[in-house]
């Protein structure tokens, strides 16, 4: 199930219900389900999740920064060595 966002949250008969929402093909947001927990889950579930997408956005910065720290130098071993090259062949 693919989810694009939240829409009602209500808490009856002690469940916790969760409409969640998806964007149709025509563009539209459309219901994709419902999430149900029950009260004596809710500090797990909702807990895990937010455990889960720390963990995910400590990875991804990770990378951003890796991939950034590559980036930045803006040259490439074959950059190098053409530099070192010139720097060999002055007039």
């Amino acid at each position: 199930m693919v989810v694009d966002g939240i829409g009602n949250v209500t808490f009856s008969n002690d469940v916790l219900r969760v409409e969640l929402t998806r964007i149709a093909p025509s563009g539209e947001v459309d219901a994709a389900g419902e999430l149900m927990i029950p009260r004596s889950s809710i500090d797990a579930v909702v807990n895990g999740l937010v455990q889960g997408v720390n963990q995910i956005n400590e990875k991804l910065t990770e990378i951003a920064q890796k991939s950034g720290s590559d980036d930045a130098n803006g040259s490439t071993s074959d950059d190098k060595k053409e530099d070192s090259d010139k720097k060999g062949k002055k007039k």
